[in-house]
């Protein structure tokens, strides 16, 4: 550095720390992008889950499987984040799936799930959302508001996503 030039040293002093603050920014700003992308992934996984659970209310009451399989089908049509789709009664048997039998398995529960349950793994995001039964419900066909122990758990579905 002493045989440097004025000029190659004040550039050197102004470049150098020019460049690390930008390096610092650029890592800084893509960690908070990845976040967010995370984030909305899981939002979306869940709100699927949520709609699928709502929607199938009756297709599991009724164990109608057609309308299960016309329901997922309709969920992954053209969504390539969605890997496997899978809505089991409250036995834990598969009514309707859609996606590779290894990632249907994937979806299986021990136990009902209670609320939305969230699994992060390194192959994708897993969302389980119980299938809550309101319309067998006499409080229900009376017109009431149902409390929260009057909504039996009739299955779940679970959601792959990537």
């Amino acid at each position: 550095m002493r045989d440097w030039s004025i000029r190659t040293r004040v550039l050197v002093l102004a470049l150098v720390p020019t460049c690390l603050v930008a390096i610092a920014l650029t890592i800084y700003f893509a960690g908070g992008q990845l976040r967010d992308a995370e984030n909305n992934l899981q939002r979306r996984a869940q709100t699927i889950a949520q709609q699928l659970a709502f929607a199938s209310e009756h297709g599991v009451i009724s164990a109608d499987t057609e309308q299960l399989r016309n329901l997922i089908e309709g969920a992954r049509n053209n969504d390539e984040d969605i890997n496997a789709i899978a809505i089991f009664d409250a036995h834990q048997r598969l009514l309707a799936s859609s996606g590779q039998s290894t990632h249907i398995e994937s979806l299986r529960l021990g136990n009902l799930p209670d609320s939305i349950k969230l699994q992060v793994f390194t192959r994708g995001l897993v969302v389980q959302a119980p299938v809550v039964g309101q319309i067998q419900s006499p409080a229900f066909l009376r017109g009431d508001e149902l409390k929260p122990d009057e909504r039996s758990r009739i299955g779940y579905v679970g959601v792959l996503m990537s």
